[in-house]
């Protein structure tokens, strides 16, 4: 019996024997380098997705920790004042920034921000003048003023103008401010932001005393 070839029955060591074997080794190395690749391509898409997803969670860490920020940063628990800057920019929509009495009431003593901010709770200032001569100003206090009176705040609670203007009385300008945001809670038809918690409403009891005699 003659020899078989190994490669379709061609006779080892002929052209077309020699041309077949480099032709399967080229595909045999052809598969490899295309599974070469493909584990590549693989690899790159896994490292690829671990990246976006590493990015994407930093991202996401960066924002969570940017707001957190922003919320210690305006509301502060140490810093009433500063809640209340906070309180009356997001109600008037102007820049208010203050940490201290004084500095509030540079940033209220046109009365500009007050009757934006009443604005925004319902009041209807039309004539809110920027102008910074004192009687223009005091007019602006006073507008909120009365408007603060009709949204149910106490006599007691409120100040007067010259609190605010002259700096006679910070103390109870910030009171008043308090007492209008407590006030707001039950403002028919209001839905925005407070600054105070709602007032306590004190009722009475109902029980009664019984008296009970026990028999010896």
């Amino acid at each position: 019996m003659g020899d078989k070839s190994p490669i379709g029955g061609l006779r080892p060591g002929s052209e077309t024997f020699v041309g077949a074997q480099l032709s399967a080794d080229a595909r045999t190395a052809n598969a490899e380098a295309n599974s070469e690749l493909a584990r590549a391509a693989s690899a790159e898409a896994t490292n690829s997705a671990v990246v976006f997803k590493v990015g994407a969670v930093q991202l996401f860490s960066t924002k969570i920790l940017f707001s957190l920020f922003c919320v210690l940063k305006v509301y502060d628990p140490e810093n009433p004042i500063s809640n209340m800057a906070a309180w009356l920019q997001e109600l008037s929509g102007l820049p208010v920034a203050a940490a201290t009495e004084a500095e509030l009431q540079v940033q209220l003593r046109s009365g500009v921000v007050l009757c934006h901010a009443a604005n925004r709770i319902g009041a209807s200032i039309t004539a809110i003048s920027t102008n910074e001569k004192m009687f223009e100003q005091i007019s602006n206090i006073g507008k909120f003023l009365e408007f603060v009176k009709s949204t149910g705040v106490a006599d007691r609670d409120l100040f007067v103008t010259t609190d605010l203007y002259d700096n006679k009385d910070m103390r109870q300008v910030i009171i008043g401010l308090n007492s209008l945001g407590r006030a707001l809670h039950t403002l028919a038809g209001y839905s925005g932001p407070t600054v105070s918690r709602p007032a306590v409403v004190k009722r009475k009891s109902t029980f009664s005393t019984v008296a009970t005699e026990y028999k010896k």
